[in-house]
């Protein structure tokens, strides 16, 4: 039996490799669950510095998708980063 998180995990990363199709290594940074059962997952991965330049440097960037419990992607934001 696969973890309850595999699936919720699976569905950010596929909408995060849609919003941001130039990223590279996509990969689970947190997971959690909210007070009404949505998942809460984070998910990390490299940017172009401008998209001007996909072989240039890059930076980690950061997503918190809220994957609601039939797994509909209810809202993205970027959270902070200390």
């Amino acid at each position: 039996m696969a973890d309850a998180w595999e699936q919720p995990t699976k569905i950010a990363i596929d909408r995060a490799k849609q919003l941001f199709p130039l990223g590279q290594r996509f990969l689970l940074e947190e997971i959690d669950r909210n007070q009404i059962g949505n998942w809460l997952v984070t998910i990390g991965f490299d940017y172009p510095e401008r998209d001007l330049l996909p072989l240039g440097p890059r930076e980690r960037m950061y997503r918190q998708f809220e994957i609601g419990t039939s797994g509909e992607v209810l809202r993205m934001k970027a959270p902070h980063v200390a």
